[in-house]
């Protein structure tokens, strides 16, 4: 199995020798790959459902012989042979508490039986990057502390981070620090403190707010909408964003589509009642289960259209290979702790010549400024959204997937009159939900909503743009 080199991922971790800083250790990784080196090298693999590639990647550490000295896998309960394969090949597993890489390398923490001068890389269990690369990254790790990374799209904090400039560590990972001096991670492109979001969280943050978007934005639809020409109300907007996605659909009577975070169904109800399609929607909301179903029944589209309750991590379980032939995700796979993992269940679930589309905001910068990295901290929070995928790692996930014929449009310039109105509201209901959440008269939640209309409009066009993504089986 061939396997590519991570881009700048030695050049950007090995920081320079003899920098003078006091968190940099007085041991050293000299004399790499020999029996005279002082500090042990462990590979750690979080891995879910990855047999295709798993097998590969260990045979390339173990290709290493002496410079790693063992292999760890954290496994989040794979339904595939992954785990079999790691246990077959000697690596110490580990099963993982909770979902997601946060929880994955919180796990990793807790359970790992860390020890005090041992170097641990982590990378993807696929072929993404290049085991061969592990001596080199863990001769130059120099600074005694964790470098945090939560979730799968998590590397940024890693290759920006100096010493000079180093990050602050998530509460959860102090209880640890003592113990995990060396730690370094390959797989993504941008950390947040809010990397490890449960569907609980995001359960009750619709649950509690669902109730204004019904009063102040729409009661079909949770979307930003895009205005085009001649584009005259919201509502319209709103629309735009079904007509544009059922065009790039193809869609006829004939398909069966998965609305993968669907909101109140809107978009579905949209679907079925001007295509003819069937549509499965779901969500992780209660109050959006109720409210779509209710829906269904009064637009008198039940039969065509149903939803449940579910979230991604539930997928595999629930859906057969090969279940729907189209598959669309409007402003939800932002929710996904692992957008990649999601991707290749998308792929199974698909049809043969199926086609996926993903309307979402995307990085467009590899490295944001402090201000900017704070906006965007805010967002992640107020969204309750572990992170972002920058757009061409996004175009990449598509590919590793197994989709073809991958089409983008960005339609962030349709998309800001809407930002702008969500950003003049929140300047609005700021002093208000301010005051009334520090008096708790009402939960904090929304109080971070308006913190978050405010600081997207400060985000959008300047480092998050609107993507529609398209691609095929």
């Amino acid at each position: 199995m061939a396997l590519k080199k991570p881009l700048e991922t030695v050049s950007r971790l090995t920081f320079r020798k003899n920098i003078a800083n006091p968190l940099l250790t007085k041991h050293t990784t000299a004399g790499f790959g020999n029996s005279r080196r002082k500090s042990k090298v462990f590979a750690v693999l979080p891995t879910l459902n990855e047999e295709e590639g798993i097998g590969g990647v260990i045979s390339g550490i173990k290709a290493l012989g002496v410079a790693v000295d063992g292999i760890i896998v954290i496994d989040g309960h794979s339904a595939d042979n992954a785990l079999r394969i790691a246990r077959k090949n000697g690596c110490r597993v580990i099963l993982q508490e909770g979902s997601g890489n946060g929880a994955g390398f919180k796990t990793f923490l807790k359970k790992g039986r860390i020890q005090d001068e041992a170097y641990y890389v982590m990378l993807d269990s696929d072929p993404s990057h290049d085991p061969a690369d592990i001596p080199s990254i863990a001769a130059g790790l120099e600074i005694s502390l964790v470098i945090m990374v939560v979730t799968s799209t998590a590397t940024a904090v890693s290759r920006s981070c100096s010493p000079g400039r180093l990050k602050p560590i998530p509460p959860y990972t102090r209880t640890y620090y003592k113990k995990c001096r060396h730690i370094v991670n390959l797989g993504g492109a941008l950390a947040t403190t809010n990397g490890n979001v449960s569907n609980k969280t995001i359960e009750d943050c619709y649950d509690k707010t669902d109730f204004l978007y019904n009063l102040f934005w729409s009661s079909s639809s949770r979307h930003y909408g895009f205005w085009e020409k001649n584009t005259r109300s919201l509502h319209e907007a709103v629309r735009n964003t079904d007509i544009l996605a059922s065009k790039l659909l193809d869609l006829n009577k004939k398909d069966y589509v998965l609305d993968a975070g669907c909101g109140v169904g809107g978009t579905a109800f949209f679907m079925a009642r001007n295509f003819g399609a069937r549509v499965l929607g779901i969500t992780l909301s209660s109050r959006q289960l109720k409210q779509a179903k209710r829906n269904a029944k009064k637009l008198r589209l039940d039969d065509r259209v149903s939803f449940e309750k579910l979230g991604f991590d539930g997928m595999r379980r629930r859906f057969r290979k090969g279940t729907f032939t189209k598959i669309f995700c409007i402003e939800s796979i932002c929710y996904s702790q692992d957008k990649l993992c999601f991707l290749k269940e998308a792929y199974r679930i698909l049809k043969p010549g199926g086609k996926i589309l993903v309307e979402d905001g995307f990085l467009s910068k590899k490295r944001l400024t402090s201000k900017e990295r704070q906006i965007y901290e805010k967002c992640m929070i107020g969204w309750n959204t572990p992170d972002l995928a920058h757009r061409d790692d996004f175009s990449g996930y598509l590919k590793k997937a197994g989709f073809k014929n991958i089409k983008f449009y960005d339609k962030t310039t349709q998309l800001l009159p809407s930002s702008r109105i969500l950003a003049l509201g929140g300047y609005l209901l700021f002093p208000l939900t301010f005051v009334l959440s520090k008096m708790g008269f009402i939960s904090d939640i929304f109080h971070k909503t308006s913190v978050v209309m405010i600081n997207q409009g400060k985000a959008c066009n300047k480092f998050i743009v609107d993507v529609v993504f398209v691609a095929e089986k």
